[in-house]
Order: structure tokens, then C-alpha cells, then sequence
């Protein structure tokens, strides 16, 4: 028996902890549900969910209330699990109802003037410890041209 309810690659399958129902997701950017506890042994289609972004992972919630979705864009949706029974009459698209998480990557940290100040200063100590070492170098030169 084949399932085939998407139109575009699935990307990730889910069990609930409970057993009770499947998720499937796909790149055409759709979440189908499947009841495992109305006949044992089959996947009785429950519905559809459409999202606004290409699902890559999903994950349920340990008491299967719950299903974190993440996209390919960053972006992280929070559901309630359909109930088992929707209403089909029409179509098995059901309403998203849940949350949207967008996460943005932070703004790299610019060092405090007074680290710049300290380096420059650290800087400076280390030239003029340069110049007393070459004025050294250079007066024993000068002894040496003297006394030769």
C-alpha cells in the first residue's frame, strides 16, 4: 500500500512518542498528518498543513501535543497537533495554528575603546623599547670605530 500525498520530495518523517499519528514532511511546503490509532496498521489521512517556508526538520513534543518545524530560512513554527478527527467535507487543508520563531544571527561584538587604547599604548612601550635597543646597538658601534 503506497502513500502518496505530497507533490514535491518528502524531506522528514515523524512518529508522535505516542504512536498515534505520523507527520510527513516535503519540500513542496506541506505537512501531512496521519492517524495510526482509528485502524491498526493503517495511515488514515488526518490533514494537510501549508507553511510559509521549505520544511528541512521537525520534531514532537515528548507528551505528542506539539510539533516544532524548521525551515530552510531559519525560521521555526510551533503547532498543536490536529485533532484526530477533521473535518474533510471540503478539503483536508487544515488552518495553521501555531507560532512563528525567526532567529537572526548576531551582530559581531566591537571591542571597547579601552582595549584599542591599551593595544596603542602597548604599541608605543614596545617602539621606545626599540629605540633605546638600537641607540644601544649604535653607541657600541661608535666605541668600537673609536677604540679600533
Amino acid at each position: 500500500h503506497a502513500i502518496k500525498p505530497h507533490k514535491g520530495a518528502v524531506s522528514c518523517l515523524a512518529y508522535s512518542p505516542d504512536n498515534t499519528m505520523l507527520a510527513s514532511l516535503a519540500r513542496d511546503q506541506t505537512i501531512f498528518f496521519f492517524d495510526l490509532a482509528q485502524v491498526k496498521g493503517a495511515y488514515t489521512p488526518v490533514c494537510f498543513v501549508t507553511l510559509p517556508g521549505v520544511p528541512t526538520a521537525m520534531c514532537w513534543s515528548s507528551d505528542s501535543t506539539r510539533l516544532l518545524i524548521g525551515c530552510q530560512d531559519g525560521q521555526i513554527f510551533e503547532m498543536a497537533r490536529p485533532p484526530a478527527e477533521v473535518d474533510t467535507s471540503k478539503t483536508f487543508e487544515f488552518k495553521f495554528d501555531g507560532k512563528f520563531y525567526e532567529f537572526r544571527k548576531p551582530k559581531p561584538k566591537k571591542e571597547p575603546k579601552q582595549k584599542e587604547e591599551e593595544e596603542e599604548n602597548e604599541d608605543g612601550e614596545n617602539d621606545a623599547q626599540e629605540e633605546e635597543v638600537q641607540e644601544e646597538e649604535e653607541e657600541e658601534e661608535e666605541e668600537e670605530q673609536v677604540g679600533g
